[in-house]
């Protein structure tokens, strides 16, 4: 599925899912282990361009997505993790996602920072993904490519 969309929460506040590890009764001194994680995020739809024929999803509907990054709290203090160098969707900018079902039927942003491209800070998120320069070039490629396809459908949003 492919849409615009946006969302209002705080990456702080949203729902920040944990999974570790069963505990090794030979080695009960070592802390459990990290084995996945991701942030639910809370995004409404404002445009959907292109949609499952199955799929009853609306625009203007909340929809919680899945995002590859999340906060733990430690001893230390808060600590951010993420899949390669994933940045979250930020407050108040619309986003064109390209989002897939997982097994469970929840949507996850597919191929990383690729598969989200902020409409509205035109170069803020490319700068901000990797010191690579190829990949902010990749990036910002697919970007514009992304506006050129759906500019009919996004030409209504004002942005």
């Amino acid at each position: 599925m492919i849409v615009v969309a946006e969302t209002r929460t705080r990456f702080e506040d949203r729902e920040h899912v944990l999974n570790y590890t069963e505990r090794d009764e030979a080695r009960s001194d070592l802390p459990p282990a990290l084995s996945g994680f991701c942030t639910k995020t809370p995004i409404t739809l404002r445009k959907i361009l292109k949609q499952p024929t199955a799929d009853t999803i609306r625009e203007q509907e909340e929809l919680e997505i899945l995002e590859p990054a999340a906060l733990i709290k430690q001893e230390q203090g808060i600590q951010k993790v993420t899949m390669e160098n994933y940045r979250e969707i930020e407050p108040g900018s619309k986003y064109i996602l390209y989002l897939k079902a997982n097994t469970n039927g929840d949507y996850a942003v597919i191929n990383m920072n690729n598969g989200k491209f902020d409409l509205e800070n035109d170069s803020a998120q490319t700068k901000r993904l990797e010191e690579n320069e190829e990949e902010q070039e990749i990036h910002e490629r697919l970007k514009q490519s992304a506006k050129q396809r759906f500019a009919e459908e996004i030409a209504d949003l004002n942005i």
